[in-house]
């Protein structure tokens, strides 16, 4: 019977201080008023996002014996209500997308090799009727290492400029209303 008893309350102690520790963790997570004010700064804070399939909506998949990649010449969208911003970070963006080769990796292009592909051109920022567009010719070929770091230089600089965006792919039929010029400044 003693055995039993002391059995019990061990199991007893256990499940005391498993729920006082699950308890007390509870009670830690829960934001207090300093932790409200940065949620409150992290909601002022630019945000990007970007289409999951971006790259599928550009242009079709090379074969596999290809390697990963598209048959085509990124063009990118933003989605923004701070055109000004959204402007400023993909100009900041446009020469870092012309180091970008074939690998993924941003080069100098005084000293790369000049067997090592990257864009012929990258175009002015453009305004069309859904948003703003950047176009980057790679002769039709996109490597995803390519692809993949031209996604994450574009999503970099628009955080930078402080633009809230989504970066998606300019529709088909995308047309040019004009170029973007950066609004005159009172100086």
């Amino acid at each position: 019977m003693n055995k039993i008893a002391l059995v019990i309350v061990l199991i007893g102690t256990v499940l005391v201080v498993f729920a006082t520790t699950y308890i007390m963790g509870a009670l830690s997570t829960a934001p207090n008023a300093s932790e409200s004010e940065s949620t409150d700064k992290r909601d002022k804070m630019a945000k990007v996002t970007t289409a999951p399939d971006i790259f599928d909506q550009m242009g079709e998949r090379w074969e596999d014996e290809l390697g990963e990649g598209w048959e085509t010449s990124p063009h990118f969208l933003i989605v923004t209500e701070d055109a000004d911003k959204a402007a400023a970070g993909l100009q900041a963006a446009s020469p870092r997308l012309f180091r970008v080769n074939g690998r993924g990796q941003e080069v100098d292009l005084a000293t790369h090799d000049p067997n090592d592909y990257t864009p012929n051109w990258v175009s002015d920022v453009y305004i069309t009727s859904e948003g703003l567009v950047i176009y980057v010719d790679t002769k039709g070929d996109l490597p995803k290492g390519m692809a993949d770091t031209m996604l994450r230089i574009v999503v970099e600089e628009l955080l930078a400029a402080d633009a809230s965006a989504h970066v998606t792919a300019a529709p088909a039929d995308w047309e040019v209303l004009g170029t973007y010029a950066p609004a005159a400044s009172g100086n």
